[in-house]
């Protein structure tokens, strides 16, 4: 485990989520791109707990409308 790791991860752990050894082209669905994450990594858990939230809502209206489009298509 790395020195003055407060999430106690380990060294693979550090690694694959590290932007120093992502890809240089990440998709748009990579989760360190997401700001409650970002967030998270700076310490700033209000901001972190907000932007999660707002994440989550966002999700769930999304899957709605969807859900939505597909009944009136016949696919459920």
């Amino acid at each position: 485990m790395p020195k003055d790791d407060k999430y106690q991860y380990t060294h693979f752990a550090h690694k694959i989520n590290s932007f120093d050894t992502a890809p240089k082209k990440l998709l748009p669905s990579d989760s360190r791109l997401r700001p409650d994450r970002y967030a998270l990594e700076m310490g700033d858990m209000s901001k972190s707990g907000y932007e999660k939230s707002r994440y989550g809502t966002k999700n769930l209206s999304l899957g709605s409308e969807i859900e939505v489009k597909a009944n009136k298509l016949g696919f459920f």
